[in-house]
């Protein structure tokens, strides 16, 4: 690869992909509700220390940062809100994410 192909490459490796369109966006908001409601399961139904939730949410589950799983459960506030203002038992939160053992 040639300095200007390397170029090239840099510029593309940097340049921002549009969010926010196509399947690919319905996923990932899918996956930020799934993440807020593992949230909620282990620190209020199991009891967790917050720093065990977010390090077992990232290291076992997710894979991606813990201080990206805290953006992501802080972007999610509404759903997590409904769910502690319901009091969402591990029965409901099964109903809403039947692929998960809640």
């Amino acid at each position: 690869m040639d300095k200007k192909q390397k170029q090239n490459f840099k510029s593309r490796m940097k340049a921002k992909i549009p969010f926010g369109t196509g399947a690919k966006a319905e996923l990932l908001e899918y996956r930020n509700k799934l993440i807020a409601a593992r949230y909620y399961y282990y620190f209020h139904i199991k009891r967790m220390r917050e720093d065990d939730v977010f390090k077992l949410l990232s290291e076992y589950e997710f894979f991606i940062t813990p201080d990206t799983i805290y953006r992501l459960v802080v972007s999610q506030n509404d759903v997590l809100n409904e769910l502690i203002k319901t009091n969402a038992s591990s029965a409901r939160l099964q109903r809403l994410y039947p692929q998960w053992k809640w």
